[in-house]
């Protein structure tokens, strides 16, 4: 059913262009600021991330066999949300130091399905379908615990709300923001002059590409009377699997591309006083074979009737700039703005059930996204250890 509903565009475009405030200037930009970097004592630090994509369909095509593909006449923009809160604090799980725990505190979502020839930019109306979106993992608290066999790795358990324990791999670990420095001089400071360059691993674009993580979104149940639309687990299951969001999953593939960051402002913020500007200037590509899991997300009917996937590929490219504001005397980031240009690929092929001809499909994408995230320290109360097992 066809519903008219207001998008404002991300404001994000609008902010990354320009510093917070007046930069400095003449000797006192070429003097090495230090730059270091420590969590908050006794106190959580508080996440909120805001997570947008903007996607517009430029081909769908299905192969029977050998023949021909045959393109789709669907003409669709695909837009998401998603919000999130979360907080980070030191733990004491008496497993060893350096123990960290996440609060999954607030998530909700949505993703719209657009007419693109009904979009009124000025007016901003469109037709088309919302599907709000929840996550099971609000309300959960996960320890990830340093792991002595794999440096740089965590293990992790619930320590709070519980889901099912396969959900933990999933999960990404607090973010050691110490990594996006340039690297310690021989003093073992950061120290940072104004235009100096340095390159990033390209895995570090993981927190601001996809910073909320797995999230295991899903939609609102139907409320009384209504039905389960067919459409909406399909749109679902394209979004998990990688389109119009969950990056993270093309980290688990192969990654390839560059990461380039500098010093590019020093200034004063109003709220957090002295800061550096690092802009990160990224061009990456994600190809991650999702076989199992588009195998796993298949539609009941699709698995009554006995389909076998054969495979199922994802290529994701995103180019664009991120800006992470450093404050100088916090020791940690207070806001990231992420702009980019986003393109995504995805094919699945199946063998329906009596047939020698394999079904190819293909689908192809472009747009961008706009991601913001702010950092704020918090008092929260402790964790209710209540211990509720189950995928809700």
């Amino acid at each position: 059913m066809a519903t008219t509903s207001t998008f404002a565009l991300p404001g994000l475009l609008l902010l990354v262009a320009a510093p917070l405030s007046g930069g400095s200037s003449g000797a006192l930009q070429e003097k090495p600021q230090e730059f270091f970097y420590r969590r908050p004592i006794q106190k959580a630090l508080g996440v909120t991330v805001k997570e947008t994509h903007d996607l517009l369909l430029m081909s769908l095509t299905t192969q029977f066999g050998e023949a021909d593909p045959v393109p789709s006449t669907v003409a669709m923009r695909l837009r998401t949300r998603m919000d999130s809160a979360m907080a980070e604090e030191a733990v004491d799980t008496g497993e060893g130091p350096g123990a960290m725990r996440r609060r999954y505190l607030a998530h909700e979502g949505e993703i719209q399905v657009i007419d693109p020839g009904s979009v009124d930019e000025v007016a901003g109306t469109w037709n088309g379908v919302t599907i709000a979106l929840k996550s099971p993992l609000e309300g959960t608290s996960v320890a990830f615990v340093p792991a002595d066999a794999q440096p740089g790795g965590f293990g992790r358990h619930f320590d709070a709300l519980a889901l099912r324990e396969s959900a933990l791999p999933k999960l990404s670990a607090p973010t050691d923001w110490s990594r996006y420095l340039k690297p310690a001089d021989a003093d073992g400071k950061h120290m940072i002059a104004l235009g100096d360059q340095w390159t990033l691993d390209i895995a570090l674009l993981e927190p601001l590409l996809a910073p909320a993580g797995f999230l295991g979104w899903r939609t609102e149940k139907p409320k009384e009377g209504e039905e389960k639309r067919e459409s909406d687990q399909q749109i679902l299951r394209a979004f998990t699997s990688g389109v119009g969001g969950n990056l993270q999953l093309g980290f688990d593939g192969e990654v390839s591309g560059t990461a380039e960051a500098r010093l590019q402002t020093v200034g004063v913020d109003p709220d957090n006083g002295r800061y550096g500007q690092i802009q990160i200037d990224f061009d990456l590509t994600f190809r991650a074979d999702r076989e199992d899991f588009v195998d796993a997300r298949r539609l009941e009917e699709d698995g009554e009737m006995d389909v076998e996937v054969l495979g199922g590929e994802l290529e994701v490219g995103v180019k664009g700039v991120a800006f992470v504001n450093w404050g100088l005397a916090l020791g940690r980031p207070f806001s990231c703005l992420v702009t980019g240009e986003e393109s995504v690929v995805m094919t699945v092929r199946v063998l329906p059930p009596d047939s020698q001809n394999v079904v190819s499909q293909a689908m192809s994408m472009k747009g961008g996204l706009a991601h913001g995230l702010t950092f704020k320290e918090l008092d929260l109360q402790p964790v209710k250890r209540t211990v509720v097992t189950g995928d809700r």
